[in-house]
């Protein structure tokens, strides 16, 4: 098959067709050696179909198509030297040519060994669980992980040699080995840029590749990078889209609805500088969810096209087309792109007021403790230590730190800093994951890629997306310096907040009494002394009236205490070293072996942790012997998920117990079962943290078994007896040689 279309196009007419120069043989070694390049990526594309079933074309027709694109975009007073237009070309044969298992030496098995593969399953996976619908298909799997990795394989299929089995040789996509080891690596890399955001683009590419051999041509290399983009995002006509095709293959779900729209879309034109797309057909009301998406397609081309425009601005040179009809209204979009019986209007959700919504439902109207801010930070530092043990093989967990430093300053502000030294972020998710209110960093595409292989073997207690914002609840002036762990003091940028969410933040370089090699990220808050008393200066009589806990009885845990003490309870079981500063650097007093210890030391402990009992109820441990508590474990599949006792029940008092509830060493609240004093691993169920998913105790009879006998060892009168009875009849059982029944004023048992 010949360059027929390719070369008809304008760039390669100025660029490669022969020229009345002294450099015609290098043009025509260019043209000749770029159309074998051309030849042998054209079977390795053709495979791709057969991998990925629901996409639409990404055969050699598609790559052809870019350079007429190209052509339309750039315009006839745009020129590429012949090495730019090998680039280009180079990079349009190998932007998508990893689409396909073929392009893998070793297929399936290669990529089903990649991180890519690990995350995506576990990703997928858990987002079906979640949704109760059936596991993905391998099929589906493969073609997502063959999507995410394309870019990147992208980058080194010029270079990589593909072998037959049993035989020595070595065959290469570009078979001419100087024009390859010259070109091979930058053509790789502007290939690769097609998926890079825009300020990757400009940090990562090299801006220019000096000439080959004895030519005088160098490579302007976002020039050419500019213009794969956006002939990549333009081509979405019915080229790419057969009718019989789709009839043939029936794509199923965003897929089906990419297909719809790209099936009813003629090839663009130009009209005043922008491109111009209109339909072959309208789009019915059964279409509309192709036309949005058609419409969001016309957007980002033109975006793209506006991005190169701005940065040519100060190249010297420009594109003819700076733009997409109809990409800023949904009505003017229909005039050209038909609609039938329904008018396109932005019936999408909308929220008017982003600050408002992250200040409410990100603090104070979504929070019922008031600790919530100090909770959910060092929740994201014990996530991001975690998180740096499974990336960092030099860092184990005992390494990991939890600095939380107070102090008081002038003007009524209390200063507060949480810092640590886990994974640390980027920039790119400083300014745009941690503010992305409702979506979890750690489930994106974006950690992903920052982060290959964390997704499919870390499981973050945060995962909602809001944390951070509770921050708001307590103050407004907020600083948070970060870099990732494995970059120099030098990378770190700090995110400030002046005037909480009313204003916009401002991301800058850290100041130099803002970087350090001990932590990766530090979050400062600037409190104000009357918030601050609110949290730590309560009193029972507010308590009893719900002033400050007015949904759950489970915030008696956050009592009339210090920083040290509400540290120690909010971090009872964290793996990880916690200090204070707060007057004198102190390690926060946790239990981390809390399944291994001795009965009586997770008793001492419970005891530390109920000084928060109210009044009445502090004489309760003294109507009974210690040794009525035996804290036994509690297991789950022979894992040991808990250690709890079953506490004596006195007609005084409905309840004695409190099973306080951690979710990965953070307390999350109370379990709801009377009696029952203790330690138990659990989940949060809900973004608030305040509901609270707990084993059910009612069904693990081995436990029960265990309590009921240690009671009936333990008891000393009838009046034990009675109460131990009375805790027992909660979990459907009871002691069969004690009392249980009051017959004719007498005690009798079962």
């Amino acid at each position: 098959m010949t360059l027929k279309l390719v070369k008809s196009t304008g760039l390669w007419k100025r660029s490669l067709e022969p020229q009345e120069d002294s450099s015609d043989s290098y043009r025509e070694e260019f043209a000749i050696c770029l159309e074998k390049f051309r030849e042998r990526t054209e079977t390795l594309v053709s495979l791709i179909s057969s991998d990925m079933k629901d996409y639409t074309v990404h055969d050699i027709s598609h790559l052809d198509a870019l350079w007429e694109m190209a052509s339309i975009i750039a315009g006839e007073n745009f020129e590429l030297n012949p090495a730019e237009a090998f680039v280009f070309g180079g990079a349009v044969l190998m932007h998508d040519a990893g689409m396909t298992l073929a392009a893998y030496n070793y297929g399936l098995k290669e990529i089903k060994k990649t991180c890519e593969w690990q995350d995506i399953s576990s990703s997928v996976s858990q987002k079906d669980k979640d949704e109760t619908t059936e596991p993905p298909s391998e099929a589906l799997i493969i073609q997502e992980v063959l999507r995410l990795l394309h870019a990147k394989k992208a980058e080194e299929l010029m270079l990589q040699p593909f072998k037959i089995s049993g035989n020595s040789e070595q065959l290469y996509l570009c078979e001419d080995s100087d024009m390859r080891n010259h070109f091979g690596e930058l053509i790789g890399k502007v290939a690769h840029s097609h998926h890079w955001s825009k300020q990757q683009l400009l940090s990562d590419l090299p801006k220019s590749l000096g000439p080959f051999k004895n030519t005088t041509w160098s490579v302007d290399v976002m020039k050419v990078a500019l213009l794969l983009r956006c002939a990549d995002a333009a081509h979405i006509d019915h080229r790419r889209a057969p009718k019989l095709l789709m009839a043939l293959t029936q794509p199923e779900g965003i897929s089906k609805t990419h297909w719809k729209f790209q099936t009813k879309l003629a090839k663009p034109q130009v009209n005043t500088s922008r491109l111009l797309y209109t339909s072959t057909s309208e789009f019915e009301a059964k279409d509309i969810d192709a036309w949005h998406l058609c419409w969001e397609a016309i957007k980002v081309i033109n975006k793209e096209l506006s991005d190169a425009s701005d940065y040519f601005l100060t190249e010297g040179y420009k594109f003819e087309v700076v733009g997409a009809v109809g990409a800023d209204s949904a009505s003017d979009f229909s005039k050209h792109v038909r609609v039938k019986g329904w008018k396109p209007v932005p019936t999408e959700i909308q929220v008017s007021d982003v600050p408002h919504l992250a200040r409410t439902l990100g603090g104070r109207d979504l929070y019922s403790s008031r600790a919530a801010p100090l909770r959910e930070l060092i929740q994201n530092s014990a996530d991001a230590i975690e998180a740096r043990v499974l990336q960092d093989t030099d860092f184990s967990l005992e390494e990991g730190k939890i600095l939380i430093d107070i102090s008081e300053e002038q003007d009524d502000f209390i200063i507060l800093s949480v810092e640590d030294n886990g994974i640390g972020m980027s920039e790119k998710t400083m300014t745009n994951h941690l503010l992305d209110f409702g979506k979890s960093f750690w489930r994106s595409e974006a950690a992903r890629e920052e982060f290959s292989g964390l997704q499919y073997k870390f499981h973050p207690r945060g995962r909602y997306g809001i944390g951070f914002f509770s921050v708001f609840m307590w103050a407004e002036e907020i600083t948070v310096s970060s870099r990732i762990f494995s970059e120099g003091t030098v990378d770190a940028r700090v995110l400030e907040f002046r005037k909480g969410l009313r204003k916009r933040p401002i991301l800058r370089d850290a100041e130099s009494n803002e970087k350090s090699h001990k932590f990766s990220t530090k979050t400062k808050l600037k409190i104000p002394v009357k918030k601050w008393r609110e949290v730590f200066e309560r009193n029972y009589d507010d308590h009893m009236k719900g002033k400050y806990f007015p949904r759950h009885f489970q915030e008696n845990f956050y009592a009339d205490t210090n920083p040290h003490s509400l540290l120690a309870q909010l971090t009872a079981i964290l793996p990880i070293n916690l200090y204070l500063n707060h007057g004198s650097k102190e390690k926060i007093v946790k239990l981390p072996n809390w399944k291994k210890e001795s009965a009586d030391v997770i008793d001492n402990f419970v005891k530390k942790l109920e000084n928060i009992t109210p009044e009445f109820e502090e004489d309760y441990e003294e109507k009974f012997n210690a040794d009525f508590f035996n804290y036994s474990e509690i297991k789950n599949k022979d894992l040991v998920i808990g250690r709890a006792t079953i506490s004596p029940q006195t007609s005084e008092y409905t309840h004695s117990g409190r099973l306080y509830v951690y979710e990965k060493g953070i307390y999350i609240g109370l379990a709801p079962y009377r009696n029952v004093k203790g330690l138990i691993e659990g989940k949060a169920g809900n973004a608030a943290r305040d509901r609270v998913i707990c084993p059910n105790l009612l069904s693990n009879t081995e436990w029960i078994e265990k309590q009921k006998k240690h009671m009936s060892k333990t008891i000393a009168n009838v009046g034990e007896a009675i109460s131990c009875q009375s805790s027992l009849l909660f979990f459907n059982c009871y002691m069969d040689d004690q009392p249980l029944f009051l017959i004719n004023r007498q005690w009798v048992s079962p």
